[in-house]
């Protein structure tokens, strides 16, 4: 891994790799990497560099279909709302397409091994309550109740 990766960084990341039965996890020049779950969910890892100072989490969701795309942006956009529904992290959509994505940023600070575990499970979670949301016939929005408010990270 480059030596412009802060040391702190790197031995989280290798700490991660063997709790979850890896024998390495390393960045690119670019500061990226993906991880591919047994269900076959790809989050993408991106370090945003020593000025931002995060690791940015990012999946993709769904492609709404064009009957559900305005109640599933609506929806998306209400979780959006102070992250609300979001889990800490939020939702956009992949430029020129009906792709809805998850991110989520993880200050660096604050990123340990059992931390990124904890984060990358509650993102996997995210996307499997967020898929099934989105893919029921008629999309609409749940009652408030409905979302979760809990952050990510806070099942740390």
């Amino acid at each position: 891994m480059s030596d412009a990766f802060p040391p702190g960084l790197v031995s989280e990341l290798q700490s991660f790799a063997e709790r979850i039965g890896m024998d390495a996890l390393e960045l690119n020049e670019e500061g990226y990497c993906a991880l591919e779950s047994d269900k076959g969910e790809v989050v993408h890892l991106q370090w945003e560099g020593a000025e931002q100072g995060y690791l940015e989490l990012s999946a993709p969701v769904t492609r709404l279909s064009n009957e559900a795309a305005p109640d599933g942006f609506r929806l998306v956009l209400e979780a959006n709302f102070a992250k609300y529904g979001s889990g800490g992290g939020w939702f956009a959509v992949r430029p020129g397409s009906d792709e809805i994505w998850y991110f989520y940023r993880l200050e660096l600070n604050r990123l340990t091994a059992q931390v990124l575990e904890t984060v990358l499970a509650g993102c996997l979670e995210k996307l499997a309550q967020w898929r099934e949301q989105l893919s029921q016939p008629g999309v609409s929005a749940p009652a408030p109740d409905d979302y979760s408010t809990t952050m990510v990270s806070e099942r740390v």
